[in-house]
């Protein structure tokens, strides 16, 4: 009345770690790399469009999950970028810069 053991072959361990620990572990420090590499995307990126906290904006997206702090400097970002043509700086119709009042130079459109 023996009992049949499963006694797993060196093989089968190896995968199950594999797996196990070092796919994860690999798919963390991908997603951070671009977690880290997004955050710095923002921080320039704000600075260049003049942003009101650069370094905040990149905060909130290194601590809010990745595409979620993304998706929210892109919408807030959007809206700055159509305050300034408001301004009269830029047509609204093409965004070339307009120097004065009137039309723009480049597509005729009203400014």
């Amino acid at each position: 009345m023996g009992f049949d053991t499963y006694a797993p072959s060196t093989g089968d361990f190896g995968t199950a770690w594999l797996l196990a620990i070092i796919v994860p572990l690999i798919f963390a420090l991908v997603l951070g790399i671009v977690q880290i590499i997004v955050t710095v995307w923002v921080y320039k990126n704000a600075k260049k469009n003049n942003i009101d906290s650069p370094g905040l904006w990149a905060l909130l997206c290194f601590f809010i999950p990745f595409p979620i702090g993304l998706i929210i400097y892109i919408v807030v970002r959007n809206g700055k970028k159509k305050e300034v043509v408001s301004g009269g700086k830029f047509c609204p119709t093409c965004g070339t810069a307009v120097n004065g009042p009137g039309f723009c130079p480049s597509c005729g459109g009203k400014v």
